[in-house]
């Protein structure tokens, strides 16, 4: 006998779900930070350190989006170990992709290296101000 109530995701599948939603989340937290930045760079500035700010939240963005793809690319049912491996690859691919991206801004981009150093900082900072919200401790 089939019920017609719609089913509703529970157990793990459900907390994948409520955990990438977080993720991604502050992925786009970081990037309101970066455009605020270099909004308030531009106004304070000029156009110069403005596109030196979005170059460096761009430096902040990118890698943690890319992280958060790659862990929650993994089966709601996957074991923990394909988690954890997930979780090291993709944390080991957001640190060379961070360093390529500096690299290429210092070797390549014509940007004020303080502004691109300060905007990736307060996108990092992200990180730590979402530990600070309730519920995030559990």
């Amino acid at each position: 006998m089939t019920s017609d109530k719609p089913r509703t995701v529970q157990g793990p599948a459900r907390d994948c779900a409520a955990q990438r939603r977080v993720a991604l989340g502050i992925v786009a937290v970081q990037a309101g930070v970066a455009l605020a930045v270099a909004a308030l760079a531009l106004l304070w500035a000029g156009p110069f350190l403005a596109r030196s700010a979005l170059v460096g939240g761009l430096i902040g963005v990118l890698p943690s989006f890319y992280l958060a793809q790659r862990v929650f690319r993994v089966a709601d049912d996957a074991l923990p170990g394909e988690r954890l491996r997930a979780m090291y690859v993709g944390s080991g691919m957001k640190i060379a992709l961070s360093v390529a991206l500096f690299v290429i801004a210092i070797i390549a981009l014509d940007v004020h290296f303080g502004a691109v150093l300060a905007t990736y900082a307060a996108t990092a900072s992200v990180y730590w101000f979402a530990l600070l919200l309730p519920g995030r401790g559990r």
